[in-house]
């Protein structure tokens, strides 16, 4: 069984061919497998860590693409459900000059927002060390309430949760339910930490919402800030040159894209940094 569960969305993402446009002027789009806690679940095989993706795709062609690339990984789909009721989600992402993204997303509904309380393998989670999920699977119900039944069931057997805010506003009908979301490892980057914290600086921030155990909010740069109620510490993550936001998280996380400095890690050494 796997020691860390992911989930949430995994989507399509259609690139741009080329870099440095918006969506109205690429010439044309490449597929490109996509969805944050995908990311994390071949960072965690990459680092070591036997992991495992929940969610649902549609029972199509994409579907079964996003399938077979986590598969091809390393990562166990055995928890990913197929849905004939929905296709599954698509994002056109633009890739901007400074490597940063703009969306628009086909999820009307998607297979992803139709995942269910009663197809979350309670089993695998029971089972494992870390269950990990971002707030895309928090929006809508049924998605939502499967979520939440999955956090509870992790915390219920005392796992380490952890939770990417990975804002996308556009997608929230209610932006003030994102800031309404379980967590012990908060895994946050410029934006969304503006966001999450309110402006809030992150000591405060910390005392005020956090637990006792230690918290890892990743940022762009070379430090990331590890924080508890007792005490602070700056954490270096790895160097590595980035060719895209695409498929990948910042250095500081456990889905980073560049997989070759990843390998230089272990996930004992992850741990102890944490």
């Amino acid at each position: 069984m796997a020691d860390a569960i992911c989930l949430g969305e995994l989507i399509i993402d259609f690139v741009p061919t080329v870099t440095g446009t918006d969506l109205l002027e690429a010439p044309a789009f490449k597929k490109a497998p996509g969805g944050a806690p995908g990311n994390v679940a071949v960072g965690l095989v990459r680092l070591g860590v036997k992991s495992a993706f929940m969610g649902k795709v549609g029972d199509d062609a994409f579907g079964h693409f996003l399938a077979k690339t986590l598969r091809d990984a390393g990562v166990d789909v055995s928890p990913l459900r197929f849905s004939k009721e929905a296709r599954t989600a698509l994002a056109f992402v633009s890739l901007r000059a400074d490597g940063d993204r703009d969306f628009m997303f086909y999820r009307h509904p998607s297979a992803d927002m139709l995942f269910t309380p009663e197809e979350v393998d309670g089993e695998a989670i029971s089972k494992a060390k870390l269950l990990h999920f971002g707030s895309i699977s928090l929006i809508s119900e049924p998605s939502r309430s499967a979520t939440l039944h999955a956090v509870e069931i992790a915390q219920d057997q005392g796992c380490l949760i952890s939770y990417d805010p990975n804002l996308r506003l556009p997608l929230w009908p209610d932006a003030g339910l994102w800031h309404l979301s379980p967590g012990q490892l908060f895994l946050l980057g410029c934006w969304g930490g503006f966001w999450f914290m309110a402006g809030e600086l992150p000591n405060s921030f910390c005392k005020r919402r956090l637990g006792s155990r230690a918290r890892a909010t990743p940022a762009h740069g070379g430090l990331a800030p590890a924080l508890s109620r007792a005490r602070s510490a700056r954490l270096r993550s790895w160097r590595c040159s980035s060719r895209s936001a695409w498929w990948c998280r910042s250095t500081g996380s456990p889905g980073c894209g560049c997989w070759r400095s990843a390998r230089r890690c272990t996930w004992r050494s992850a741990r102890r940094s944490i």
